[in-house]
């Protein structure tokens, strides 16, 4: 989309997938990145890779929280249980990780 529907430069298409994330975290929404392997052809997908680096790096720097759909599923149902827990509970926060470990250089 970013690329061929919305025909984005490359540091505008960085830019609009940085206020999107920004957005997101600001309403305590969660994103998902769905990139397939395939964009790190750059013949074929000129621009697209480094995008996907540029938003780890900056979900990397704001300390974002990394699952997969399976852990996800387990902190939501324990953060609905944490909506009847009063404040300072342990479950009234979602988990805190890295996504540096998430990250891969190509």
């Amino acid at each position: 989309m970013l690329f061929r529907s919305l025909h984005l430069p490359l540091d505008r298409a960085i830019a609009t997938v940085r206020e999107h994330l920004d957005e997101v975290r600001d309403v305590g929404g969660m994103s998902v990145l769905l990139w397939h392997p395939n964009a790190a052809d750059e013949r074929r997908f000129p621009g697209w890779w480094p995008v996907y680096l540029a938003a780890l790096d900056h979900l990397a720097a704001g300390g974002a929280w990394v699952a997969t759909g399976a852990g996800v599923r387990v902190v939501a149902a324990a953060r609905g249980e944490a909506e009847r827990k009063p404040e300072g509970h342990p479950l009234s926060r979602w988990p805190s990780a890295s996504i540096g470990a998430a990250r891969r250089q190509r």
